[in-house]
């Protein structure tokens, strides 16, 4: 992206890209070649009309808005993947105390958390710790923009 030595830009470009796929409700728990293509397109729109730098026309295929959006998503998915994680190990720990009993119960069991601390970093080693099945993933959606940077 050329922003090596204008780290407060390319963070506030990081933090444009997450507020545009919250504006336009990207489903975080999909992955990047299920997400809807409409609404990738207003994400694009819309951080290019937010920012010069995105918009001067110097990205074909828009390319830094794709992986930045990729990294949101792999990042949103493995904060719930971790709190799925520790939950269920919580209620393991519960479920360990020796002491079962029987009865009812009513409520309901699910609710959201709040989406702080996710996704903002460097792309540079975005490929560290991701197994074999997201780096396919990744490979098949980047194809037609690479054949994209191509013409």
């Amino acid at each position: 992206m050329g922003l090596a030595d204008n780290k407060s830009e390319y963070n506030s470009i990081l933090l444009l890209v997450k507020d545009c796929c919250k504006e336009v409700q990207l489903d975080r728990s999909q992955n990047f070649r299920h997400i809807d293509h409409a609404k990738l397109g207003k994400v694009i729109r819309l951080a290019r009309g937010r920012n010069e730098y995105l918009n001067s026309g110097r990205f074909p295929a828009d390319w830094p808005i794709t992986d930045i959006v990729k990294q949101y998503l792999r990042g949103q998915r493995k904060i719930r993947s971790r709190r799925n994680k520790e939950a269920a190990e919580a209620g393991n720990d519960n479920n360990s105390s020796g002491s079962e009993g029987e009865g009812e119960g009513e409520g309901e069991g699910e609710g959201e958390g709040s989406d702080s601390g996710g996704g903002e970093g460097s792309l540079s080693g975005a490929g560290e710790g991701r197994d074999e099945e997201e780096e396919e993933e990744e490979e098949e959606a980047a194809r037609p923009l690479k054949r994209a940077r191509r013409n």
